[in-house]
C-alpha cells in the first residue's frame, strides 16, 4: 500500500494553469508545496495513520500465518524423523510400542493435514482484507489529496487572475527568476489557516 508521499507528486499535482493575454509565466514546485507546508505534512500524516490503521488486520493475520508456518514445518520435520525411527527400529519393538508409534504419527499427520487447511483459509482470508483494506484507503487518499489539490488549485488561479499570468507546476524551480517562483506564496497562503487556528488556541 503506498504512502502519500509516494504517490502525491505524479497525480496530486499536476499542472495548474490560467491563460492570459500576456503569456507571463509563474512556476510553483509541487514536490516542496507538498513536503514543506504545514497542510501537507498534515495530510501526509493523517494518510499515514489510516494507511495504518486499515493494514492492521492484514498485519495481525501475517503474524498468525507466520507462526502457523513454523508450526507446521515443525510437526513435518518430526513425522519424517519420527517415521525414520520406526522403519529402522519397529521390527524390534514390541506390538503395542509399535501401535503406540504408529498412532503417535497418525496424530502428527492429523495436524499437518489441520496446520496446512489453516494456513489456506488464513491466506485467503489475508489476501481478501489486504484488498478492502487498498480499496477503502485509495478511496479516502483520493479524498484527502483531491481537498488538498482544490486549495492549491484556488490559490493559484487567483494569483493567475491578480497578476495576468499562467500558473504551472514543475518538478523543479532550480532555474526559474525568483521572481516568477510562487513556490513559498503557495505554501503560506496554504498555512494561513493552520496558523490562524494555532493562533486562536493560545
Amino acid at each position: 500500500m503506498k504512502t502519500f508521499k509516494h504517490l502525491v507528486f505524479a497525480a496530486c499535482i499536476t499542472a495548474f494553469a490560467t491563460m492570459t493575454a500576456t503569456g507571463n509565466i509563474a512556476t510553483f514546485s509541487g514536490a516542496k508545496v507538498t513536503l514543506e507546508s504545514k497542510a501537507g505534512k498534515a495530510i501526509s500524516s493523517k494518510i499515514e495513520h489510516i494507511r495504518k490503521k486499515l493494514t492492521k488486520e492484514v498485519e495481525e493475520l501475517t503474524e498468525k500465518i507466520t507462526a502457523l508456518e513454523k508450526e507446521t514445518k515443525h510437526n513435518q520435520e518430526k513425522f519424517k524423523t519420527k517415521a525414520g525411527e520406526l522403519e529402522k527400529s519397529g521390527s524390534m519393538l514390541s506390538k503395542d510400542a509399535q501401535q503406540a508409534k504408529v498412532e503417535d504419527l497418525q496424530k502428527l499427520e492429523m495436524n499437518i493435514k489441520d496446520g496446512m487447511e489453516d494456513l489456506d483459509r488464513l491466506m485467503k482470508k489475508r489476501a481478501q482484507a489486504a484488498q478492502i483494506a487498498e480499496q477503502k484507503f485509495m478511496n479516502e487518499y483520493q479524498k484527502e489529496v483531491g481537498e488538498f489539490n482544490q486549495k492549491v488549485s484556488k490559490i493559484t488561479q487567483t494569483y493567475a487572475e491578480k497578476h495576468e499570468c499562467v500558473v504551472l507546476a514543475v518538478e523543479s524551480t532550480a532555474g526559474a527568476h525568483k521572481k516568477f517562483d510562487i513556490t513559498e506564496n503557495i505554501i503560506k497562503e496554504l498555512d494561513k489557516d493552520i496558523e490562524l487556528k494555532a493562533d486562536t488556541k493560545k
